[in-house]
């Protein structure tokens, strides 16, 4: 799953399932300024939490990059990466 994510200062792309590089690749030459996706392959229920837990710190207006360092010291066993 892709889902892309605008905010006035980045463009970010989130992915529930880790990705090969080609891909980032792609999305940082179509104008991505951030990638976020897990460390490792999740489960439906893990990829719920970790989505709830980034997605949650970002609506209160943190950057993508510190939403996903708090998204990760919530859910320490789902860690995300963020590809800036």
């Amino acid at each position: 799953m892709l889902s892309y994510v605008y905010s006035h200062t980045l463009h970010t792309y989130v992915m529930t399932q880790p990705m090969p590089g080609d891909t980032a690749r792609r999305l940082t030459a179509a104008g991505a300024e951030a990638i976020i996706m897990p460390t490792r392959l999740l489960d439906d229920t893990e990829k719920r939490r970790a989505m709830a837990c980034f997605y949650t710190e970002l609506a209160q207006g943190t950057s993508p990059a510190l939403a996903v360092a708090e998204a990760n010291a919530e859910c320490a066993d789902l860690l995300l990466a963020c590809v800036l």
